[in-house]
């Protein structure tokens, strides 16, 4: 990254108006944790051609990186009405919203993301949880079934994929997608639990329990999750 950086500096001093060598230059800069260089770099080349949309993307991706939201979000969309066609700027503001809280915009983002690009598991991925925090389960499920089918073996997919089978009681596809996840990270405290719970469901309290006790020595001291733990062992004792 470091030889990256310099080549593209040595070809700015020949040439300091060169618009594709200072959003190249920028995407270093963040890349390297330089935000305030790349947001130089990057707003010079606005300055010099504003019609590439990647340009404003990156400027939307350094802005989102140092919490900048609605500056974030007024880039992306600058991104999206230069190139409607770029599923990837409609997922980065899907992912803008979902961590903002603006659920129902974030829905809205990933469906349009998945529109343009259907084989897209991170975008069916969101898309099922951000269904899931609308209390919309079924179509969570649904979402979430989609990303698996193109990533099967993505951890953070499957872990809520099982959550979403949980909390719908389909206890046997919420045991195999969270045992899937506790033996690609044993440490995951968080799956553990859930995978606790799912067998407690079905009445398998010695695996239950098992599964609450790594959940609480996989737990940093005092957290939630540790409490919840140590809670649900004492019950089966």
């Amino acid at each position: 990254m470091q030889e990256s950086r310099e080549a593209f500096e040595d070809l700015l001093k020949l040439d300091d108006c060169n618009a594709n060598v200072l959003t190249a230059l920028a995407s270093v800069y963040k890349n390297l944790g330089e935000f305030d260089n790349a947001i130089n770099c990057i707003t010079m080349s606005i300055r010099l051609d504003n019609s590439k949309f990647y340009s404003h993307y990156l400027l939307g991706s350094i802005y989102r990186s140092i919490g900048k939201t609605e500056m974030a979000e007024e880039e992306f969309k600058k991104a999206i009405s230069i190139n409607p066609d770029d599923a990837f700027s409609q997922y980065s503001l899907g992912v803008l919203y979902k961590n903002s809280g603006r659920i129902p915009e974030a829905i809205k983002a990933f469906s349009a993301s998945i529109e343009l690009d259907n084989d897209d598991a991170y975008s069916h991925s969101h898309l099922g949880v951000a269904l899931y925090d609308a209390g919309q389960l079924d179509g969570a499920i649904i979402a979430l079934q989609k990303a698996i089918q193109i990533n099967p073996d993505d951890p953070y997919i499957l872990y809520n994929i099982g959550v979403a089978y949980l909390d719908k009681h389909m206890i046997d596809s919420a045991i195999d997608a969270l045992v899937r996840v506790v033996n690609i990270n044993p440490s995951d405290s968080y799956a553990c639990f859930y995978l606790g719970q799912a067998y407690e469901e079905k009445n398998l309290l010695r695996e239950a329990k098992a599964c609450y006790k790594r959940a609480g020595e996989n737990s940093p001291p005092n957290t939630q999750i540790a409490r919840f733990a140590k809670e649900a062992c004492l019950r089966l004792q």
